[in-house]
């Protein structure tokens, strides 16, 4: 868990077990004490690679299924179309860095870029 990332095991140790020198503690406690951790704290959710808790997932759930079924109900459920978005696609799908940001290499570029996108 340490090496995974320290800090988040450290945060942990404070938040759960009111530890602050792990390091100042028989290992084989720090151990037990770790294995203790929740699921959903810091640590076990990086090694899990989950982007969000399970209580966060579930309600997301909810929330579509409920948008769901009102859509379901309107002239656009009745023809399939213009479906809801997802509240927990959009929690879970990883971003790509050019989707969140543009970067350009001069002023002559981004001079370019902008007059391009106010054009249309």
């Amino acid at each position: 868990m340490v090496k995974t990332d320290e800090d988040a095991f450290i945060c942990d140790m404070a938040e759960t077990y009111h530890i602050y020198d792990w390091r100042s503690l028989p290992i084989k406690l720090v151990a037990t004490l770790a294995t203790g951790l929740s699921q959903e704290s810091r640590i076990n959710k990086i090694r899990a690679n989950a982007k969000i808790d399970l209580q966060t997932a579930l309600l997301a759930k909810l929330v579509d299924d409920v948008a769901w079924l009102k859509w379901a109900q309107t002239e656009d459920g009745q023809k399939n179309r213009n479906h809801p978005k997802s509240v927990l696609q959009t929690l879970i799908e990883e971003k790509k860095p050019e989707e969140s940001y543009k970067t350009f290499s001069s002023t002559e570029e981004f001079d370019e870029w902008r007059r391009g996108w106010i054009n249309g």
